[in-house]
């Protein structure tokens, strides 16, 4: 689990960015509050594990 947390972690936040926008984008979330959700939860969930 420890390796797993630490490899989320060296992910860049770049490299992340584009495909989660593009995933939002498709489920039509780009304006809405569950788009946001998912948003913070998907790029604070390696940081909040530990």
């Amino acid at each position: 689990m420890f390796g797993l947390v630490l490899l989320t972690m060296m992910v860049p936040f770049q490299a992340i960015l584009t495909p989660l926008y593009l995933e939002l984008n498709a489920m039509k979330l780009t304006n809405s509050l569950l788009g946001l959700v998912l948003f913070y939860t998907t790029v604070n969930l390696p940081f909040g594990c530990s």
